[in-house]
């Protein structure tokens, strides 16, 4: 079970697989690298999604670093900044207007071709305790079964 889930796709043992879950990153990466050409996949039911953020806490008290603070985040979401970041990490933006920078294929690979597609997204919500300690334990069942 280890060598399904890791993360992402292993590009060095990717030729002995047909299918397998991936971030997005891995399937970029390897596709860069192989001939085989591997695509992400979105059904009909949707697909699980999560959403990365910056934060700013409660004790920033001087008002420079605050500053400076929201300063990073409004470049990190500069739309150029985004269009730079979907090229690295082949993750949607999440300013629209780095469309801006892309073809229109490019816009497709990264989900700006048809807004809509988000409706299929579901987003991850934070466990209940006794429940993320349920799967803590099924994983380490899993991951040491031989």
């Amino acid at each position: 079970m280890s060598e399904f889930w890791g993360g992402n796709l292993s590009s060095n043992k990717i030729m002995k697989y047909d299918i397998g879950t991936d971030w997005g990153i891995g399937v970029d990466l390897i596709n860069k690298k192989y001939e085989k050409k591997w695509k992400l996949s979105i059904p009909d039911e949707g697909v699980t999604a999560c959403v990365d953020c910056w934060a700013i806490t409660k004790n920033v008290k001087n008002p420079n670093v605050e500053k400076v603070v929201y300063e990073f985040i409004n470049y990190m979401i500069s739309a150029k900044i985004q269009a730079k970041v979907s090229f690295e990490t082949s993750y949607a933006p999440v300013n629209p207007y780095a469309g801006r920078f892309f073809t229109a294929k490019e816009k497709k690979k990264f989900y700006l071709a048809d807004p809509k597609i988000f409706e299929k997204f579901i987003l991850w919500k934070p466990l209940k305790k006794d429940v993320f300690e349920k799967y803590q334990k099924l994983w380490v069942r899993v991951r040491n079964a031989k």
